[in-house]
């Protein structure tokens, strides 16, 4: 059983209170600040792909679908035009 007031999470969705799940602050933070990173011209982190944040962003989208629109359409200049 979890402690009261604690953080509880599902297959990384947080299910605290009576709303809907949401995915957790750390994730949303890392995926603005690599967007970010990425619109000032800087790489993406040492073993990471532009294919993993889009995925990421999707997860995203699935869960809190205005968020994750935002971030697949901030990303989508840096997917590569094969």
């Amino acid at each position: 059983m979890a402690c009261k007031g604690g953080k509880q999470a599902v297959t990384g969705l947080l299910v605290n209170g009576e709303g809907q799940p949401r995915i957790n602050r750390a994730l949303k933070r890392r995926l603005r600040a690599t967007i970010h990173n990425l619109q000032q011209g800087k790489s993406l982190h040492e073993g990471e792909s532009i294919h993993q944040v889009i995925g990421y962003s999707a997860y995203v989208a699935m869960v809190e679908p205005e968020l994750g629109k935002k971030f697949l359409s901030e990303l989508y200049p840096f997917v590569p035009k094969d």
